[in-house]
């Protein structure tokens, strides 16, 4: 009876020690992530910011961020064509559902990433996840027509174009640190960040497969002067252009540069591409 009660006293120790070790090693697992600052303020002197990434990372595991402002946005792209000896715009065309900020930085090489894989997390190296959802229209006396084929790819292409050069999309591979379970990445953002909140994603995986995944986010305001304008622009379009003429008759094309760094921010963005 006593070696029955030693045997069974026995067995529930190991047994507690096997949970405990299971669970303290997927605690250990866990993957994390954590940022420094939880919003960002911009205003008349924003010239950028930095954002720390951090957290755990399993052991064996390649760590791949994204960062991603919302692709609920509508970017005005006008065409031009040489009429005698000016370029004047000739076509209209939006390009819709793109985020205007787009990000990845990994801790391994995007090419470790499998087909299936990377079209489920919406990480590659040719932008691919972001050209995939766009769409473009073209405007034409009040009317939209969608477009689709070598004219979309066109402007989908150009705009990633656009937004690289601005360092606001880009891929970086193999930028992500890790060290002793932990991995961490500083983010210089753009001075032309967009008035949007930015989505973190972490994903880890292992040999292909994806082992886990978490996310946060980054509020973005506009603040002060910065934001009245940008309500102003949204709410009142009549006001804020006799506006801007005012300020322009008065003060000069100086402060030009506001209404310029202003419609920056909204949600509506014109560009030109010549000769498209």
């Amino acid at each position: 009876m006593i070696k029955l009660k030693m045997r069974s006293s026995l067995i529930a120790t190991f047994v507690i020690i096997f949970i405990f070790m299971v669970t303290n090693q997927a605690w250990a697992s866990e993957l994390t992530l954590k940022t420094n600052i939880s919003e960002i303020n911009i205003g008349m002197t924003f010239n950028g910011a930095e954002l720390k990434i951090t957290g755990d990372a399993p052991e064996n595991d390649d760590i791949y961020l994204k960062l991603s402002s919302s692709p609920e946005t509508v970017v005005s792209l006008d065409k031009k064509s040489k009429v005698g000896p000016f370029w004047l715009n000739s076509e209209h065309y939006d390009v819709k559902n793109m985020p205007r900020f787009y990000q990845v930085w990994s801790s391994a090489p995007l090419a470790n990433l499998t087909p299936a894989l990377s079209k489920q997390i919406g990480i590659d190296s040719d932008f691919n996840a972001v050209k995939d959802d766009a769409s473009v229209v073209s405007r034409k006396d009040g009317q939209e027509t969608v477009v689709s084929g070598a004219t979309a790819t066109e402007f989908i292409n150009g705009l990633v174009d656009i937004y690289r050069k601005s360092s606001a999309y880009s891929i970086n591979n193999g930028q992500l640190n890790i060290d002793q379970g932990n991995y961490s990445v500083a983010i210089t953002l753009p001075a032309t960040m967009p008035k949007s909140d930015i989505t973190i994603q972490a994903y880890a995986v292992r040999n292909g497969i994806l082992l886990g995944s978490t996310k946060q986010e980054v509020k973005v305001n506009t603040v002060g002067l910065i934001d009245w304008f940008c309500t102003t622009a949204a709410l009142n379009g009549p006001m804020y252009g006799a506006i801007a003429a005012i300020v322009a008759l008065i003060c000069g094309l100086g402060l030009g540069q506001i209404f310029h760094f202003v419609s920056t921010l909204g949600t509506r963005k014109k560009h030109h591409l010549n000769g498209m």
